[in-house]
């Protein structure tokens, strides 16, 4: 009896909905939420500012609102979330300031419907030109609320800005923290590295609708690194590697603890950005003769562990999709 108990657990168990939060429904976040929706998933999905949960809602996307600032401190000089959070389809208000003497644990329990689901994929762009600081300090408020909680995964999107400009091909093992940029993504990469079941991947330079690359350096004269080689990867490549991720830790498939999401092809910033500019009818970029150093991204490792193949294996392909 007991066996045949622990059978049908597992079954209804394989047989319930996935729910999936998405921390960050921005460009990709949100493309990355309607994704998981179509995928059978229960989604969802934060914005900073609660007047911007509509696009959420309308998609069947649980949305709230989630602005993570170091304005406000709570007793004992805990770290927490001065947030607005939008329930939508709950019975509490619409939006509501959380008092400011509430401690992580009262404010955890309030979002236990919205955070604590099976899988977690933080999305939160580091805009370092607010400070360094800036972006670690809201990581560690985004893992005060979740502390405790057991994801069955969880996805952190970071950025192949790890890699300094050497003149080499790097794969995800030759992260190194040289730079300002370098030390502040990956001491952000390290905090959820840490974490259970949890995947990094490491975007390279992101295009797609309404960002397009002929846009870049249009105009511009006397811009060095024609020879540098372009590392891009189109948007709908990395919406189906992520939720790629997702189903595999979904399935208990053991992953590699980062992966780098990179077209495998990589024309030189003259020959590319002169044929974007054209695509796209604006003034083309004018390169000098400095020569930079010639930074390759490899991302094969998530062709080789989970089958992955990329729709636009070159940045040139991908102009047309833009």
């Amino acid at each position: 009896m007991q066996n045949s108990a622990a059978v049908t657990n597992a079954v209804v168990e394989s047989t319930m909905v996935k729910r999936v939060a998405v921390v960050g429904c921005g460009w990709f976040g949100l493309a990355l939420a309607k994704q998981l929706l179509q995928e059978g998933y229960k989604v969802t999905g934060s914005k900073r500012r609660p007047e911007d949960l509509a696009v959420l809602t309308e998609l069947g996307i649980e949305a709230f609102a989630l602005n993570l600032t170091q304005e406000t401190q709570i007793e004992a000089n805990e770290p927490r979330c001065a947030a607005e959070w939008g329930l939508q389809g709950r019975s509490s208000p619409a939006n509501y300031l959380l008092p400011e003497a509430q401690s992580v644990a009262g404010l955890a329990q309030s979002v236990s419907g919205l955070l604590q689901t099976d899988f977690l994929v933080v999305n939160i762009p580091p805009r370092l030109q607010r400070g360094h600081d800036a972006y670690l300090q809201e990581l560690n408020q985004l893992l005060a609320l979740i502390q405790g909680w057991q994801y069955q995964g969880i996805v952190f999107i970071s950025s192949t800005g790890v890699y300094p400009a050497k003149d080499k091909s790097v794969a995800e093992s030759d992260a190194l923290a040289l730079t300002p940029e370098n030390q502040t993504l990956l001491a952000a990469e390290a905090l959820f590295a840490q974490q259970k079941n949890s995947c990094i991947v490491r975007f390279a330079g992101l295009v797609g609708p309404k960002r397009h690359p002929g846009r870049f350096l249009a105009g511009k004269t006397d811009v060095p690194g024609a020879n540098v080689a372009v590392n891009l990867v189109h948007l709908c490549d990395c919406v189906r590697a992520v939720s790629m991720i997702v189903a595999a830790q979904s399935a208990g498939r053991t992953l590699a603890p980062i992966y780098n999401l990179c077209a495998p092809l990589h024309p030189s910033k003259g020959e590319f950005y002169q044929v974007a500019a054209q695509s796209l009818g604006v003034v083309p970029p004018v390169f000098n003769q400095q020569v930079l150093p010639n930074k390759v991204v490899l991302a094969q490792a998530i062709v080789a562990d989970l089958g992955f193949n990329y729709q636009y294996p070159c940045p040139l392909d991908m102009l047309a999709a833009c």
